[in-house]
């Protein structure tokens, strides 16, 4: 939308801002991620360079950034490299720590998922800052088989082998029977995790039109 479609940048921003993040993990910028933390907030920033189409932006009135970098995931699909991004932060608020990582996964098969989803989760184990830092995962799972009953999705939230961190999907938390398609009518291939035990005060699949914008419908949670 942003590159082949500049128009839809507006609603784009539009989708955002009435979603008010103070923490935004995004896909697909193609090297905008400036533009997009211009015009969602006067107080927004952006993590690392925009690497493979990924970023994590920020509200630095509300979270502060300590340490951030990259890491690859092996499996790939016609449109390259996919990395796992991932920031340490804390909370202005109350020194909190926050674990962030921010990914796209290929469009693959089930068993290319399953093992990226495992290199998730080793990236997780990896650079998770204290084991009682909140952990946010964000991300375009692209789990078209089996879309939330995927191999992939069922070891990030422990259901099957020996997951490093288990997480919890945040939607499935605040609302366990409610319609989790993101991606149209198609089924459920973004997430928005934390690791298991967190709060969740909320979480929302945002359907409202705001004009031509994303082919996916934007999600949000509300953890702690």
């Amino acid at each position: 939308a942003l590159v082949q479609n500049p128009w839809k940048a507006e609603n784009i921003y539009k989708t955002i801002r009435a979603n008010a993040p103070d923490l935004l993990g995004a896909q697909e910028v193609e090297g905008h991620h400036w533009d997009v933390a211009a015009n969602i907030g006067n107080d927004f920033t952006v993590v690392g360079d925009g690497t493979a189409g990924i970023a994590i932006m920020y509200r630095t009135s509300q979270l502060t950034l300590l340490e951030n970098g990259l890491e690859k995931i092996y499996e790939q699909d016609q449109w390259g490299q996919r990395y796992v991004q991932w920031a340490h932060m804390k909370s202005n608020a109350d020194g909190r720590a926050i674990d962030v990582f921010n990914t796209h996964l290929c469009v693959c098969g089930g068993s290319d998922l399953l093992k990226s989803a495992r290199r998730v989760a080793e990236v997780i184990a990896m650079h998770r800052s204290s084991p009682d830092s909140l952990v946010v995962l964000t991300g375009d799972f692209n789990v078209f088989p089996g879309f939330e009953q995927s191999d992939a999705i069922k070891y990030l939230k422990g259901e099957i082998e020996n997951t490093l961190v288990p997480l919890q999907d945040t939607f499935r938390i605040a609302d366990p029977n409610g319609n989790g398609n993101t991606f149209g009518e198609a089924g459920k291939i973004d997430y928005v995790f934390t690791n298991v035990g967190r709060g969740v005060g909320g979480a929302w699949i945002d359907r409202t039109w705001y004009g031509e914008a994303s082919d996916h419908f934007p999600i949000a949670a509300d953890v702690s």
